[in-house]
């Protein structure tokens, strides 16, 4: 039997011997828009097109039902800040998806104290190139304007002004 969906390495899946279902699945869209008190006649709002799509889902690892919670939970801190396609019934859905974040709940322990059970809650967002793009680029200009006050710093001269008023 194959994965119901899949996310990089990670896969939800219903078979035999293994049952890491995918539940709580939702998603929105949004439009992105800027509001502004301009009276001179323009459109107080400008529409920039769609905000960054969300993307929520919940499983349940059970050690029961074939899976290691603890080990579950490692898998899945390892891959926050990653992305990848989400692919739902073998095709993507939407754009690619970086993890954000992941919650744990509902967990269950034996009287020994080893985890059996818990409820992992991810938090995705749409990957976007121009926020990595635009924290870069604004990180060279603040730069290369550092260093080119420095220079300017160096190669400054006295005017002939500043000689004379040191002369008297």
């Amino acid at each position: 039997m194959g994965y119901t969906a899949r996310w990089g390495p990670k896969g939800f899946i219903i078979s035999a011997s293994k049952v890491v279902a995918l539940e709580d699945f939702k998603t929105s869209y949004a439009l992105k828009s800027d509001t502004n008190s301009d009276t001179s006649g323009t459109p107080p709002t400008n529409t920039q097109g769609l905000e960054l799509q969300p993307l929520e889902l919940s499983t349940r690892y059970l050690r029961a039902l074939g899976t290691d919670p603890l080990g579950q939970i490692a898998e899945w801190k390892a891959q926050i800040g990653k992305t990848w396609p989400f692919l739902l019934n073998g095709k993507q859905f939407g754009p690619k998806f970086t993890l954000k974040s992941f919650d744990v709940s509902d967990t269950m322990f034996t009287p020994a104290g080893e985890m059996i059970g818990c409820t992992i809650s991810l938090k995705f967002e749409e990957y976007s190139t121009a926020t990595t793009t635009n924290a870069s680029a604004s990180k060279k200009t603040t730069a290369s304007t550092k260093a080119g006050q420095k220079t300017q710093a160096i190669t400054s001269k006295p005017t002939t002004s500043s000689k004379s008023t040191k002369k008297k």
